[in-house]
Order: C-alpha cells, then sequence, then structure tokens
C-alpha cells in the first residue's frame, strides 16, 4: 500500500463505505471509491477475500473510471 501511496485509512473507509461492490475473480470482492490525489479524482480499488474475517489482497488507484465500471 506504502508503495502506491495508499493510506491503510483510506482502504478501511473504502470496506466500510464503498461507492460500489462487486464480484471478482476466484470469489473475492471488489469494493471502490473515489479518492483525490494532487487535485485529481481517482478510483480506489480494494480487492479481498472472506466476509467475516476479511484478507485484502490488494489495492489499486487508477483513473481508468469506465473501465472499472464507474461512471462519473
Amino acid at each position: 500500500m506504502l508503495d502506491r501511496g495508499i493510506t491503510a485509512s483510506e482502504v478501511v473507509q473504502t470496506l466500510l463505505f464503498p461507492l460500489r461492490t462487486q464480484s471478482a475473480d476466484k470469489g473475492r470482492r471488489e469494493s471502490q471509491s473515489l479518492i483525490v490525489r494532487n487535485g485529481k479524482q481517482m478510483l480506489l480499488r480494494v480487492l479481498t477475500e472472506g466476509n467475516i474475517e476479511m484478507l485484502v489482497i490488494t489495492v489499486m488507484v487508477t483513473t481508468k473510471f469506465e473501465k472499472y465500471g464507474v461512471v462519473r
């Protein structure tokens, strides 16, 4: 996360209050939210496994909203 400039707080906020949640490969879930970096709106994607005890698989930030089904 630190390599990508994403804070633990941003990940937790995305998991608690996602803009959108959808199914992903291998039974995983993807939670998405909007964040601002250097004055630019970006999409934060958090992929997880599990329901009660959740394991974060990866987190990433992108500007490709439409590719991931988010219309601005």
